[in-house]
């Protein structure tokens, strides 16, 4: 309609009528595009705000889980700091508490990054969906860092294997029945995992006296559980340097989505 307006009045040669007719078409053009590009910074800023969400929730579960790991690796060096000073003092015994510590010092758990929205923020555009370019060092640098974690926490020892293959199956399958491992629920669906601290095996006094002839054969343990305990060490001190590092990078997303 506004194209033929405006052949009538060129036909016309109402050259002021022309001159209206197309201001009206730029600016109606102009303001198309304005919108145009008004809806486009408005989704891409709904989807910039979503990835902060998701990445939020990714780096409080994350917290949660390197909390919960440190705590369970302090239980598992409990129990390896007790058989380490019996057999350092040479008080060896066929007692249930020496087992139980023998055997619950050589649990292991690995270490899984949440990284699901990261990795798809990758595939679909980092730069676009987090436009800070600051912030997108921090988080590459903090899941490479995460990455370095998940290979560390891989590592075992071989006090963990060789344990298995000194005591009697019997008394390890004991031990993981009567002391196994408690998964606690909490409200956000997260899952705790607790070694049984306290624990009886009733174990028959003949398997015991076998089982302390057999580990007496054992002749690296004492070495060998040092070793692990180092290695225990370090995963609980990587840990707490990851904690730091999630609270650094978790303040800084809030401190960016509020912009």
């Amino acid at each position: 309609m506004l194209l033929r307006r405006i052949t009538e009045h060129v036909k016309a040669q109402n050259w002021t009528a022309v001159a209206i007719d197309f201001v009206i078409v730029v600016v109606g053009v102009f303001i198309g595009i304005q919108v145009a590009n008004w809806n486009e910074a408005r989704r891409l800023n709904q989807t910039t705000q979503t990835y902060y969400d998701r990445l939020i929730d990714d780096l409080r579960a994350e917290q949660k889980m390197q909390a919960e790991l440190a705590g369970y690796y302090d239980q598992v060096k409990r129990h390896g700091v007790a058989t380490l000073a019996r057999l350092e003092a040479g008080e060896l015994q066929a007692s249930e508490t020496f087992f139980i510590d023998a055997y619950q010092a050589s649990q292991i758990r690995y270490y899984t990054a949440q990284r699901a929205t990261y990795n798809e923020l990758l595939g679909a555009g980092i730069a676009s969906a987090i436009p800070d370019a600051e912030l997108r060092s921090l988080l590459a640098t903090y899941y490479l860092t995460l990455g370095n974690a998940e290979r560390l926490h891989e590592e075992t020892t071989p006090y963990r294997s060789n344990l298995r293959i000194y005591m009697p199956y019997r008394l390890q399958a004991l031990i993981r029945e009567k002391c196994k491992e408690k998964f606690i629920l909490q409200e956000d669906g997260s899952l705790v995992v607790d070694l049984t601290d306290e624990c009886s095996l009733n174990a028959d006094p003949a398997l015991l006296q076998k089982s302390l002839l057999a580990l007496q054969d054992y002749d690296a343990m004492e070495r060998e559980l040092g070793r692990h305990l180092s290695n225990i060490d370090i995963k609980i001190i990587s840990l707490q340097i990851y904690q730091k590092s999630t609270e650094s990078i978790l303040e800084a997303l809030l401190a960016e989505r509020e912009k």
